[in-house]
Order: C-alpha cells, then structure tokens, then sequence
C-alpha cells in the first residue's frame, strides 16, 4: 500500500507541474533543469511548518521502496515534453526501463482520474 500511495504522490506532483504554463519554445538547457528538478525534488506529502524538509532523488527513493522500475512521461499542453525510464523492467532478464516499457496500470487509475476530474472542476 505504501507504494501504491508514494507513486500515486509522484503522479501528482507531475500533474501540478504539467498543469502549469510553461514557456512555448524551451531550450534543451531548461528542459535538462527542469527534468533535474524533479530527479532531484521529490518532498514528502506531510510537510511539517519550521522543520527542515529534505528532497529526494528518484533513484535513490526507488531503491529505498523496492520499486525496480519506473516509466515517467511530463505532458505540457497535451503534449509530452520528455519521457524517460528509470531503474529495471525486469530484474531477471537484467531489462532496463525505457520509454516504450509497458507497465499494467491496475487500480490506481481509478484515483489518478479522480484526481484529475476535480482539477478540472477546480479550473
């Protein structure tokens, strides 16, 4: 459950970032910061005020959970800016993760929409 909860929480963070307005014609320079960004600045959900709130690196947090693998893909405007793969797709096949991995959903598309849906209504 503990997973399903920390990548439900990275999906949102993506979202908020892929919801803002970006500038239209970024250079590879930005676009190489902005993917560092989130590499290097996941932060806990639970945020507490005067206490000294350490990021995580993606890797690193995978290692941490167990996950062996993560596909992530930021959309601005509908459109994906960049994709990219991280750690393995299969462990036994020594497969790494890449952007055309495919990875079964499950239940978690259900509060992903649902999260979504109210961002909308919100908007």
């Amino acid at each position: 459950m503990r997973k399903i909860t920390y990548l439900l929480a990275l999906y949102l963070i993506f979202i908020s970032y892929s919801c803002s307005s970006p500038e239209k014609n970024i250079g590879n320079e930005i676009q190489q910061e902005r993917i560092a960004r989130i590499e290097n600045g996941l932060k806990p959900v639970l945020q507490i005020e005067g206490e000294e709130v350490h990021a995580y690196n993606l890797v690193e947090r995978l290692e941490e959970l167990g996950i062996p693998g993560l596909s992530l893909a930021v959309a601005v405007d509908g459109k994906i800016e960049w994709a990219k793969g991280y750690g393995m797709a299969d462990v036994g096949e020594n497969r790494f993760v890449d952007t055309e991995t495919m990875f079964l959903a499950g239940s978690i598309s259900k509060p992903v929409a649902a999260v979504r849906a109210h961002q909308l209504v919100e908007a």
